[in-house]
């Protein structure tokens, strides 16, 4: 993972807080996607 952030650092001039910033919105992202999927697949499985 730190790799990656590196690489995005070097070829994008991102700070590290950008990258942090956009991490964290990424993984409330996620959190909320799956959550909709386990509404939407309980509501499919009745």
């Amino acid at each position: 993972m730190k790799e990656v952030f590196e690489i995005l650092m070097a070829n994008t001039g991102f700070s590290t807080i950008d990258l942090a910033e956009a991490l964290v919105t990424y993984a409330n992202l996620e959190k909320y996607l799956w959550k909709w999927k386990l509404i939407l697949n309980r509501g499919n499985s009745d």
